[in-house]
């Protein structure tokens, strides 16, 4: 028997004292943003592709927390989807609050990890 905390990145968890088979748990997404901040349009291969050009300031979007899903869970699409394409992403998990950094070097220093969602 191992005593750990189940509980995702960031949170307080809750202690355990048993083991299980992995085959017989659920995994959960590693993390429960408040907020998906999205570039859009930022390289010209993808935004030619689309018929688009490159805009000259970043295309940000929003997407809901909700988006986020665990290994293995499916993709539910409303019935308005009408065209869903899938592409290659690189997610920066920022662990504490900043806004207006100057410095690049600081910058990074608010970086928690990055992780690439499949």
């Amino acid at each position: 028997m191992s005593s750990r905390s189940l509980g995702r990145p960031g949170s307080a968890g809750r202690a355990v004292s048993h083991s299980s088979r992995l085959t017989e748990m659920r995994l959960l997404a590693p993390v429960e943003p408040s907020k998906i901040v999205c570039i859009g349009r930022n390289y010209a291969a993808h935004a030619a592709e689309l018929g688009n050009d490159v805009p000259k300031e970043p295309l940000m979007f929003l997407k809901p927390p909700s988006s986020v899903i665990g290994p293995e869970e499916a993709i539910v699409l409303t019935k308005y989807s009408q065209r869903v394409e899938h592409e290659g992403e690189l997610a920066m998990v920022v662990g504490r609050r900043c806004a207006h950094l100057s410095d690049a070097d600081d910058a990074l220093s608010f970086v928690m990890g990055y992780t690439l969602p499949q």
